[in-house]
């Protein structure tokens, strides 16, 4: 009986192998690290609105690792693509993160030691014509679990809250929600009219 030589790889074929394994997660398509809450605030004002997000992961793991995130954002005829997106990281102290485009996506990627645990803050500007807004909360599904903790706030200025899909039912002046082990079915839709209108 003759023995078949071996196969061997070739770099390309590595490489590319290397690559399709890693993609989903510096993506942001398969979660690596743990989200497990998140505080959004929404200042309204009557032709725009600027969400404040902070979002809480940690690395599971007992050595570091890397994530890809994408910011999905509602575009549509009324509501054009953010503008003044920017992004740090706020755990330890406070960093700056270079985002990325990329197939009409924004994005960005964080490193995390073993462990740890680090909040990012994501903040923009969109207009928002007809005085209606949508903030995309179905994306937590694909991290398949619920968020411990969720709080969610809209600070009107020069304007008054119409309507919520979800009930306002926050103590204080400024109407929000707060959830826990929340995963959430829908996105959130919120109106307005001008306070002199």
């Amino acid at each position: 009986m003759r023995l078949k030589r071996p196969v061997l790889f070739s770099f390309p074929a590595v490489s590319l192998l290397f690559i399709a394994a890693v993609l989903p997660f510096a993506s942001g398509v398969l979660p690596t690290v743990q989200f497990t809450s998140e505080r959004i605030d929404v200042h309204i004002y009557p032709d725009e609105i600027v969400v404040d997000g902070y979002y809480l992961y940690k690395n599971p793991f007992p050595f570091p690792v890397a994530q890809g995130f994408t910011i999905p954002f509602p575009i549509d005829k009324d509501h054009p693509e953010p503008v003044d997106v920017h992004v740090e990281r706020r755990t330890p102290g406070k960093e700056d993160i270079r985002l990325r485009h990329l197939f009409g996506s924004t994005g960005f990627d964080v490193s995390f030691a073993a462990h740890e645990e680090a909040e990012i803050r994501v903040t923009y500007r969109q207009k928002a014509g007809g005085m209606s807004a949508t903030y995309i909360l179905k994306t937590t599904q694909p991290w398949g679990r619920p968020l411990e903790r969720g709080v969610y706030t809209l600070y009107p200025h020069g304007a008054i809250i119409v309507s919520s899909n979800y009930p306002l039912d926050l103590p204080g002046k400024a109407p929000g929600f707060h959830k826990t082990g929340f995963m959430p079915d829908k996105d959130w839709q919120f109106t307005w009219r001008r306070k002199d209108g």
